[in-house]
């Protein structure tokens, strides 16, 4: 249940993962944005390029982070996107 993720969770390198992730299998942000996050190609790019602390973000904000978390903590996470 994602609202019972309470640990701080690192932004920076979540982020820095998932793009790493999409660049290596040649995975656009738009398709990750609309099947992982259910946000739009420019809150993805916001969030990937710009990732706040976890400290300074809201529950909602927090959301799409845990998200990435989730999804990069999926084996199959590509294979599913694809």
């Amino acid at each position: 249940e994602i609202a019972a993720m309470t640990h701080e969770l690192d932004t920076l390198l979540i982020t820095c993962k998932v793009k790493e992730v999409l660049q290596f299998n040649n995975l656009g942000q738009k398709l990750f944005g609309e099947a992982v996050l259910g946000l739009s190609q420019g809150s993805v790019s916001e969030l990937l390029s710009k990732p706040k602390p976890w400290h300074m973000l809201s529950l909602k904000g927090r959301e799409p982070f845990i998200k990435m978390h989730m999804w990069l903590s999926d084996p199959y996470n590509v294979e599913r996107l694809r």
